[in-house]
């Protein structure tokens, strides 16, 4: 190779030595901070501030990729809604940069030290996903206004989280890996929590911009009250796995007693989809962890309960209102027009639909005000499931990609469920675990057009890491080990 690291980190060509790449930083740092400082006279300070960062953070992904995805999952649940131009800016460097600018350094990474560990190959899994992006894109080119904008929206929406699923599988983590995840999770289950409690008590203590669903729904910072859930549920469950496995007693009270919160919290939502999805999900915890669950499972759902009731201040009519109230009745059933309108236009062009983002630009030709004895209010509602959207506008080639990794990785899950450990942190049960938060992701997908960026997020990082696990064991363990593959 002509250009190549060597193991301690010096820069060769065609073998000899040139610099290493701490002399090489110091220099990127040196020049960095001339230019921060000019760009400061000149007023720009908040571009000066991330050229400065941008150095150790380049640093830091480079020798542990990884962190682009904690960086991405702590960071960017604060900047779903942005009311300046500021955090606007940071909000581009750290949803539009990191994932990205991870994913390219870890593969810089491979290419330029020789003894560095090999890549997982890519599975049906991860060409289905190139296959969408490229589906998707030629779905721009031919019916898009504005295919620019459009393609920079599927860079947000999917190009991104796809990059974070590949991150996670091609980085092969290791139990030591995700035990770091688990303080990252730790941290987003319990900053949300409180966000989503302080809203209903002391709702004058938060910025304005969080406040849009005010004595309606809890969002946290996540704009969505299903998005909001989706996080609480996927960080709530991968708490519960640590510590039901872990040896500290205080680390065990620490992790439980945030799932409990984050439960809480998911009814506080007030999002019936949420409920629905969190009912299986415990449903699903309870056929694992049968003995935990019967023993504190209904402690937990009355800790929930009261909790919740206490903290709507007595307001009983708050949460009857979401299951009995006029107004309830009516907001479930003015989605039928849209979703019928979303299977007429899918039966209209089933094979490559009406073009991505293209849904409200033709859903009204296909709409009906009377669906069975239900007359709409004549709005132009938008939809509210998130796979028919893909239906009517990627048809099923679009469809079928999207969702073929999902189902890839499910019957690998279970045609290699018998060769996972039984114990450990990385045991079988944590497979389940995360295979409940996507039953959860699925059935909020159904009831919401779940596009807002840390939702998806969310579910491509859930599959990477079912992608990773699987590949790590596979790597790992052969058939003829099976007696050997009880711990970790």
């Amino acid at each position: 190779m002509l250009i190549s690291i060597n193991s301690v980190g010096v820069l060769q060509v065609r073998g000899r030595p040139i610099i290493s790449t701490f002399w090489l930083l110091l220099l990127a740092g040196m020049f960095l901070g001339i230019v921060s400082a000019y760009i400061i006279v000149r007023g720009d300070w908040q571009v000066a501030v991330g050229l400065l960062v941008a150095g150790p953070v380049i640093y830091i992904l480079f020798k542990y990729p990884l962190f682009g995805v904690f960086l991405w999952l702590g960071v960017a649940q604060f900047l779903m809604l942005t009311p300046n131009v500021q955090l606007r800016l940071i909000y581009w460097g750290i949803h539009r940069g990191i994932p990205v600018l991870a994913l390219g350094l870890l593969l810089l990474r491979r290419i330029f030290i020789p003894n560095h560990h090999r890549l997982p190959k890519l599975g049906l899994s991860e060409i289905a996903m190139i296959g969408y992006l490229i589906a998707t894109l030629v779905s721009i080119l031919f019916s898009a206004g504005d295919p620019i904008a459009m393609s920079i929206l599927i860079y947000d929406r999917v190009f991104v989280a796809m990059s974070l699923y590949m991150l996670i599988y091609l980085s092969r983590p290791q139990e030591k890996d995700i035990r770091i995840m688990v303080y990252v999770v730790l941290f987003i289950a319990v900053a949300q929590s409180l966000i989503g409690i302080t809203s209903w008590i002391a709702p004058g203590v938060l910025p304005e911009y969080w406040q849009g669903w005010l004595g309606l729904r809890t969002i946290g910072s996540l704009a969505n009250p299903s998005v909001y859930t989706a996080a609480l549920i996927f960080t709530g469950l991968i708490l519960f796995q640590a510590g039901l496995t872990s040896k500290s007693k205080n680390q065990k009270v620490a992790y439980l007693s945030a799932f409990i919160l984050a439960g809480v919290c998911v009814f506080l939502s007030l999002s019936r989809a949420s409920w629905l999805g969190g009912l299986l999900v415990g449903v699903g915890l309870t056929f694992i962890y049968p003995r935990f669950m019967l023993r504190f499972g209904l402690i937990v759902v009355i800790i929930g309960i009261l909790a919740g009731s206490f903290l709507l201040l007595g307001d009983s009519t708050v949460i009857q209102d979401r299951f009995y109230s006029e107004e309830s009745e009516i907001s479930a059933l003015s989605r039928l027009p849209v979703t019928l309108a979303s299977v007429r236009m899918f039966l209209a062009k089933p094979l490559f639909g009406w073009g991505y983002g293209n849904f409200d630009l033709f859903d009204r030709q296909f709409y009906d005000n009377t669906v069975g004895t239900f007359t709409a209010d004549n709005k132009d509602h938008s939809s509210h499931n998130f796979f028919l959207t893909i239906l009517a506008e990627q048809g099923i080639i679009g469809f079928v990609l999207y969702l073929a990794p999902l189902f890839i990785l499910l019957i690998q899950s279970i045609r290699e469920f018998r060769w996972l450990p039984k114990n450990g942190f990385l045991n079988n049960k944590f497979i389940i675990v995360l295979w409940l938060s996507m039953i959860n992701l699925v059935v909020l997908s159904n009831f919401i057009n779940l596009r807002i960026v840390y939702g998806v997020g969310l579910w491509w990082i859930t599959l990477g890491l079912i992608a990773s696990i699987l590949e790590h064991f596979r790597f790992s363990w052969k058939p003829d080990q099976e007696s050997s593959m009880d711990v970790i």
